[in-house]
Order: structure tokens, then C-alpha cells, then sequence
């Protein structure tokens, strides 16, 4: 794997990247066909905090985690991911240092920014504060222009808004992907399995933003192979549980997952938590939630 510094000359794109959504997947395309001309590689620069939670002290909710951004970046068509650290100290830098630094360890000579997009101190270094910079030390620049769908500009905040209304077929559009989290298969309650239906309870991490409390189709990916599944995101309130969990069962699986990382990619809604007055109506309506799945997953095939 290529470190800062070996590399000499590249295309680069730079953003927050929060969900990597059909306006970033847009910046990572430019971005290729610039590195493609290079004969070098396309380079996705992004930061391991949210801004705003150094700059403010506000614990943001993310739609992508350092590894789930690195995932579907390279998914988009980037060679390479850097995730830097965004201190008080790198937001107080001018864009003239930290463009200096991105030159002489990545060798960018083409700069590809979103149409909001603004670097350094007092976000000073704008699109034409930064192509004059490129004229004056060597680098080009490209912005690129909002993505709209069916009237929403794509952005991360609207599909955060969509996702807390509940509203996951707009959030998706966005996207153009499923909202997915990664996370590792801790032990659970184990209650699952004694009406067969076992669950693998995910560790999800503190400020990943997850959708409303219900229960959804999935996709679930084991060691490469994908399978069907259900998820329930919530409190488990029939047996009055105070802790929010993140738990899939999987179709037609057999196997320990304990320890394994999943990626869950979360299809479709299909109905809110509800508290049962016993064991045996929630097994009926886990049997029923299961079949709800794998009707609407074979529909997406």
C-alpha cells in the first residue's frame, strides 16, 4: 500500500464524504477520468471526525463510519482513500499549507472539490481562492456541481432528514446505494433461538445514525457471500429491554457469526416495534416479518 510521499503525481478529490452519496460518487468519477489522463491514480482525501464535531463540540450523527466511507469510496471507483486527522490545529491551517502538504506527499495535480466546498481557516480557501492557488504552484481545479434528484439536491443533511422521517426509499435515492452499516457480531440475549429464529447482535458503533426503531428487510454480507435477512432496530420492549440493539436474522444460515463483521444493507421498512403481551405472539410475528422479507427481497433480484 502506497504511504504519503511515494506517490507522484495523482488526481484528488476532498470532502467530508458523509454517506458517499450520489453527489460525491459524482466527484470520485470526475476524479478518475482526471487521474486516467495523469496515468495515475484517483485519490478520495476525507477526514476521520466530522468538522463539526471538533470545531463545535456536537457529537454528529454519521451516516458513514472511517471504515464504512473507505468502503464505498473504492466501491465508487477510487484507487486510494486517505482519512486524515481533522484537529483544531488542521482547521486553523490556510488552504496555501495544507495544499502545500497534499503536493509534496500525494502529488496532486488535480484538485476535484464539490460546488460548497471550502478549505482552511475561516473557510477561506474557496473554488477561486484555490485555482488561483493551483495557477500559482501547480495544480488544477474542478468543481462540480450539485446532483439533483427528482427536484432534492443530494446532500448528506437531506438524507439525514429522510432517514429520520423514515422516509428510506428517498434516503436511498440519494444515496444511490442502500443505507449499510458494518459492524462485528457481539453475544447477545440468545433469546432468538429458542423459537428459531437466532439473531446476530451487531455492535454498532456510538455515533452511526440508524433509521427509526422497526423492523426492515436486509441484505447481509458474511465472508463475501450475501444473504437474506431480517432486522430489528430498537429497545425490544416486550421483554422491556433498556438498551437499543441492532440485530439480523439471516435466511437459510447456519453457522457462528460470533466475532465475524457484517454488512447489513437495509432494503426496505416494514413495521414499527411493537410490545407483544407474550413470547408466542412475537414468534408468530417474527415468522410473519420473515416472510414479508423474503417476498420483498425476491422482488430486488
Amino acid at each position: 500500500m502506497q504511504k504519503f510521499g511515494e506517490i507522484k503525481q495523482s488526481a484528488a478529490a476532498i470532502g467530508i464524504f458523509d454517506g458517499v452519496h450520489l453527489g460525491h460518487a459524482t466527484l470520485i468519477k470526475e476524479t478518475v477520468l482526471k487521474a486516467r489522463s495523469l496515468g495515475a491514480p484517483a485519490i478520495a482525501i476525507t477526514f476521520n471526525q466530522h468538522p463539526e464535531s471538533v470545531l463545535y463540540g456536537q457529537n454528529v450523527r454519521v451516516l458513514t463510519t472511517n471504515e464504512e466511507k473507505e468502503l464505498l469510496l473504492k466501491e465508487a471507483g477510487a484507487d486510494m482513500v486517505f482519512c486524515l486527522p481533522f484537529t483544531k490545529a488542521v482547521s486553523q491551517m490556510d488552504a496555501t499549507e495544507f495544499m502545500q502538504i497534499m503536493q509534496v506527499t500525494l502529488g496532486v495535480k488535480e484538485l476535484i472539490i464539490g460546488h460548497d466546498f471550502a478549505l482552511g481557516q475561516g473557510r477561506k480557501g474557496n473554488y477561486e481562492a484555490l485555482k488561483k492557488l493551483g495557477q500559482q504552484t501547480g495544480f488544477n481545479v474542478t468543481k462540480v456541481p450539485p446532483v439533483q434528484i427528482n427536484g432534492q439536491t443530494v446532500s448528506s443533511t437531506n438524507i439525514r432528514m429522510d432517514l429520520a422521517e423514515n422516509e428510506l426509499i428517498k434516503a436511498t435515492s440519494l444515496l444511490g446505494h442502500n443505507y449499510m452499516v458494518l459492524g462485528k457480531v457481539v453475544e447477545g440475549a440468545k433469546r432468538g433461538r429458542l423459537w428459531g429464529f437466532p439473531t446476530a447482535n451487531i455492535n454498532v458503533p456510538l455515533l452511526k445514525l440508524l433509521p427509526k426503531g422497526g423492523v426492515y428487510a436486509v441484505k447481509v454480507t458474511v465472508e463475501k457471500t450475501i444473504y437474506d435477512g431480517v432486522l430489528n432496530i430498537g429497545y425490544r420492549p416486550t421483554f422491556d429491554a433498556s438498551a437499543k440493539t441492532f440485530e439480523v436474522h439471516l435466511l437459510n444460515f447456519n453457522g457462528n457469526l460470533y466475532g465475524k463483521e457484517l454488512r447489513t444493507d437495509i432494503i426496505s421498512f416494514i413495521r414499527n416495534e411493537i410490545r407483544f403481551e407474550n413470547v408466542e405472539q412475537l414468534a408468530i410475528q417474527i415468522q410473519e416479518d420473515v416472510q414479508k422479507a423474503h417476498t420483498i427481497l425476491k422482488e430486488t433480484r
